[in-house]
Parts: structure tokens; sequence; C-alpha cells
């Protein structure tokens, strides 16, 4: 009656400090630019918290998705995968400082094609 436990077939996760490290900076600092606009723009205290709050987060989730996908992604994928996270979280910054949606929403995705575009030439010029 001396067995041992099977070892364990399951691969381990494991998280290097980088997989959400960098996904937390990012929606920490645009969950704060979030705030501070909103703020600016005469929004109560408990509007301005959520904001910051729940772009935070939000932010923060979809990075760490996109970050953890990015391997198995072809180049043009994470290009405009890249490009998209992009240009919501530009499109959204710009629609807090008061502009229309209509501007919003052009401003985001010429922010996002940009980013788009410059993503797959870094990938093209930098992988093999």
């Amino acid at each position: 009656m001396n067995a041992h436990a099977a070892p364990s077939t399951r691969p381990q996760l494991q998280l290097h400090t980088s997989a959400w490290a960098v996904p937390l900076t990012l929606g920490v600092v645009f969950g704060g630019y979030a705030a501070f606009i909103a703020d600016n723009n005469g929004a109560s205290t408990t509007r301005t918290t959520l904001i910051a709050v729940i772009g935070c987060v939000a932010l923060t989730a979809v990075c760490y998705a996109v970050g953890a996908a990015r391997a198995s992604l072809a180049r043009e994928a994470r290009a405009a995968a890249f490009g998209i996270v992009f240009g919501c979280a530009m499109g959204y910054l710009l629609s807090l400082s008061g502009y229309s949606v209509l501007k919003a929403s052009l401003v985001g995705a010429t922010l996002g094609l940009a980013m788009t575009a410059v993503s797959h030439y870094w990938f093209y010029q930098h992988e093999a």
C-alpha cells in the first residue's frame, strides 16, 4: 500500500510577471486618464470613480486576453487585434472629452488602422 500518486498530466499554468504586469499597468494608466478627463468635464466623484475602475478592469482584461492569445495568432490577426484594442481605447477617451460619438468613432477607427499598419510592419520586419 505504498503507492505513490501518479504525476499530473495537466499542464501547469505559469504566470510570468510581464503576463499580468504590462496589462495591469496599461489598465491603471488608462483608468486614471479616463478619470482625469471625466473629472475635468464636471462628472460627479462617484461617476468618475466608476469610469476609472470599469475602464481599468476592461482594458486590463482585454490586454491580457490579447497577450495570452498572441502566440497562436497569425501576424496579420495579431496586428489587427492590437489595432482594434488601441482604436477602441482612444475612441472611448475622446468620447469622454465631450466630442460626438461620430467624431470619436472616426478618430478611433483611424488610429486603430494606423496601429494595425504599424504593428504589421513591426511584426513583418522583426519576425522570422
